[in-house]
């Protein structure tokens, strides 16, 4: 884990993590009629930042209530799988056009499809803070059936 000076590294329960930034976005979720499907097995403890982890879960969900068009399902997963914690946020929204794809964590950038108000900073932000946790983010999508961002942080304190 690269080490910065603005983060304050502690056990940080995921499953936590999760639940707040679902609190926080309960009043849209709940306006919007959304369903949660929430299951989160064996959500371990990681060494981290809480309060940048919880930004990174904040901007996903956000994003996954933006793009989810007329469908309203978040679907939030999430465990252990090869000394890595992983969460996965799915919509099942508009997708990202596959020319995108590979744009989507560069700063600014806002997809062809993306039809709302943003500043296209959030993917690059969640990477950016991932990056420095030594973890990563995945991203599977398709246009029209949604999209999926699986983050992923190693167990323990990488020596």
């Amino acid at each position: 884990m690269k080490r910065s000076p603005a983060y304050r590294l502690d056990a940080v329960d995921l499953l936590d993590v999760v639940q707040e930034s679902l609190r926080r976005a309960e009043p849209r979720l709940c306006a919007q009629g959304f369903e949660v499907d929430i299951n989160l097995t064996d959500a371990p403890s990681v060494r981290g930042d809480r309060a940048a982890l919880v930004q990174v879960i904040d901007n996903l969900i956000d994003n996954a209530i933006k793009y989810s068009g007329e469908s309203r399902v978040l679907v939030v997963h999430g465990g252990v799988m090869d000394d890595m914690a992983y969460i996965t946020i799915r919509d099942c929204g508009i997708g990202i056009a596959k020319e995108d794809v590979t744009q989507i964590f560069e700063k600014f950038f806002r997809g062809r499809n993306a039809g709302t108000t943003g500043s296209g900073l959030g993917l690059a932000i969640a990477r950016r803070i991932l990056g420095e946790h030594g973890g990563l983010i995945l991203v599977d999508t398709a246009i029209g059936k949604g999209t999926a961002v699986t983050i992923k942080i190693p167990l323990g304190v990488p020596s």
